[in-house]
C-alpha cells in the first residue's frame, strides 16, 4: 500500500516543494498527527494546487514563500476524515446539502453506497446521485450497489441492478468497486446473478492486484466453513461486527473490520486492542439520521465514541483516515504527506475532535463549525419526485380483522435481536 507519486503531476508542485516558487498556502504553528508512524510533532505544511507540496520542521531555512499563511495556533493538524461505508440517503438530504453538514465536522471523503435510491430508480438513480455530487468540495466516491432489490420476491422495488449494469458502472469516474454484498446464502448456493456481479468486480478468484475494485460485505450470520467460502469469493470487509468473537474471527481471516457506532462497546474495543498486530480497521457511519447528525455528529462522533470506549486515540484516528483510504485504494489521501490531497483538519485534540478549520483540496471550506461553501440552487436530485405510486388509502385498508370474536389471537411480530440491527420473525398473543 505504498504511495505511488503521480509522475504526471505539474512541475509547479515540485518547484514549490523545492521552494523555487511560492506556495498557495503555508500552515504554520501546528502539531502534525502522523497517521503512518503514529507520531505527533511540530511541522510546517506547504500547500499548492490542492496538494501537499512539503512537510518540514518549523523555521526551515531559507524561509518559505507563500501567498497565504495560516497560523494554526498550536492546534493538531490531522488528515480529513474518510468514511468508507455510508448511505447518504439516510440523512434525507442531497449530496450537496450533506456536504454542507459534514465538512465542518472534518469529513472530507465518503464512499457512498446508493442502494436506497437504486432500490427505487435503479441505474438512473445511481447516475443521478453521481451527477448531484460532482463539483462539490466533499469527495464523494461510489461503490455500486450489489443487492438491488435487496430481497427479490419479497418486496416490490422500483429498481434492479444486474451484472451488465455493474460492469458498466465500474468504468465510471469515482467508482471504487462493489458495495455491501448481503446475500451470503446466494453466493454459497452459486446464484448465477450474484456470481456474475462478483465476476465483474474481480471476485471468485481470490484477491488480485488487477481486480476492478474492492468488494464490500454485510455478513452478520455466516460462521465456520460458510464464512471462509464467503471471504474466498472476494468479499473481504464487514460492518456488522456486533461481538468480540465476531471481530477476532474475521480479523484472523483477513477481513477489513468496519466499526460503526451502534456496535461499539468496551468489549469489542478491548478485543481489538488485545490483538498483537495492527489489523485493517475502519471507523464507518453506515446510516445516520438527520437529527443525530446535527446533534451528535457524523464520523467525528464515531471517532470520539471509539476513544471514549478505550481505543487508542492515534489508532482511532488512523481508522478514520489512513485505514479507509488504503482499503478503498485512494492512494492520494488519508495522510498529510507530499503529493497527497491537501485535506487537513485543525483540532485541539484527537479525543475532542473539534474541527476549528477544515481544508479540502487546499481550500478553507469550514471554520469553527460553519461551512463556508454554499450548495447550488439547482439541485439535480430535486427533479426525482413522485417515485412512490400509492393507491388511495381509506380506513378499511388499515383494519385487520381478528380470527376470533373474543379472547386472544396469535399475531406475527418482528423480534429485535439485542445489541444488533438484526430482526427475526416471531409471534405473540394479543387481546
Amino acid at each position: 500500500s505504498a504511495f505511488h507519486p503521480d509522475l504526471g503531476a505539474p512541475m509547479s508542485l515540485i518547484e514549490v516543494a523545492l521552494n523555487q516558487e511560492p506556495a498557495d498556502l503555508l500552515l504554520t504553528n501546528v502539531r502534525l498527527a502522523n497517521v503512518i508512524t503514529g507520531e505527533v510533532y511540530p511541522a510546517d505544511i506547504v500547500v499548492h494546487d490542492g496538494k501537499i507540496a512539503a512537510v518540514e520542521p518549523p523555521g526551515t531555512e531559507p524561509r518559505r514563500q507563500a501567498r497565504e499563511v495560516i497560523n494554526g495556533q498550536g492546534r493538531l493538524a490531522v488528515p480529513g476524515l474518510v468514511d468508507s461505508h455510508l448511505h447518504i440517503e439516510s440523512t434525507l438530504v442531497t449530496p450537496a446539502h450533506f456536504a454542507q453538514a459534514v465538512l465542518p465536522l472534518g469529513v472530507t471523503t465518503v464512499a457512498e453506497d446508493p442502494h436506497e435510491i437504486a432500490n427505487v430508480l435503479g441505474v438512473a438513480g445511481i447516475r443521478a446521485m453521481m451527477a448531484a455530487s460532482a463539483g462539490i468540495p466533499l469527495k464523494v466516491e461510489y461503490l455500486i450497489s450489489s443487492s438491488v432489490p435487496s430481497a427479490p420476491g419479497l418486496e416490490r422495488a422500483g429498481g434492479a441492478i444486474g451484472p451488465a449494469d455493474v460492469a458498466a458502472l465500474l468504468g465510471e469516474p469515482h467508482v471504487l468497486g462493489l458495495a455491501e454484498v448481503m446475500d451470503g446464502a446466494a453466493i454459497l448456493a452459486g446464484d448465477p446473478r450474484l456470481r456474475a456481479i462478483l465476476e465483474a468486480t474481480g471476485g471468485l478468484h481470490g484477491q488480485r492486484v488487477d481486480s476492478p475494485g474492492v468488494i464490500e460485505g454485510h455478513n452478520p450470520m455466516l460462521r465456520g466453513r460458510a464464512l471462509n467460502a464467503f471471504i474466498a469469493a472476494g468479499v473481504d470487509s464487514d460492518h456488522t461486527l456486533a461481538t468480540p468473537a465476531d471481530l477476532v474471527t474475521k480479523a484472523r481471516l483477513g477481513v477489513t473490520l468496519q466499526l460503526q457506532e451502534r456496535y461499539l462497546s468496551r468489549e469489542v474495543i478491548t478485543a481489538l486492542e488485545a490483538l498483537p498486530l495492527d489489523v485493517g480497521v475502519c471507523l464507518v457511519t453506515d446510516d445516520v439520521a438527520p437529527d443525530y447528525l446535527l446533534e451528535a455528529g457524523h464520523l467525528d462522533q464515531v471517532l470520539r465514541r471509539a476513544i471514549a470506549l478505550g481505543m487508542d486515540p492515534m489508532r482511532a484516528l488512523r481508522a478514520a483516515t489512513w485505514g479507509p483510504a488504503r482499503r478503498l485504494r485512494l492512494w492520494d489521501r488519508g495522510a498529510i504527506t507530499p503529493g497527497r490531497a491537501a485535506d487537513v483538519v485543525l483540532t485541539s485534540s484527537i479525543e475532542e475532535f473539534d474541527a476549528a478549520l477544515v481544508l479540502a483540496d487546499g481550500q478553507v471550506v469550514a471554520e469553527d463549525g460553519r461551512c463556508l461553501w454554499t450548495p447550488p440552487q439547482d439541485d439535480l436530485l430535486m427533479d426525482l419526485t413522485n417515485t412512490v405510486p400509492l393507491a388511495r388509502q381509506t380506513p378499511a385498508n388499515f383494519r385487520v380483522p381478528a380470527p376470533v370474536m373474543e379472547g386472544e389471537a396469535a399475531v406475527h411480530v418482528i423480534d429485535c435481536v439485542p445489541n444488533t440491527t438484526l430482526v427475526r420473525k416471531g409471534t405473540a398473543r394479543l387481546p
